[in-house]
């Protein structure tokens, strides 16, 4: 349960922790895979697939 409440944003003073990880993971994006993430093109979308990956974490369709 505390991985969820992390990612969720809930765990560690609304998601500050998470952040280097989101910096960390978009230099991936542009200095190693040369790509973009999917987050600047669709954000809608993107922030749909968030929802979605956290309602089947707490259905228990997805471990986490």
């Amino acid at each position: 349960m505390p991985r969820a409440l992390y990612s969720a944003g809930i765990g560690c003073y609304s998601g500050c922790c998470r952040w280097p990880a989101i910096g960390f993971a978009w230099i991936g994006h542009f200095f190693f895979e040369k790509n973009r993430p999917a987050t600047f093109k669709h954000p809608f979308y993107s922030l749909l697939g968030d929802f979605v990956m956290y309602k089947d974490m707490l259905t228990g369709r997805v471990a986490f």
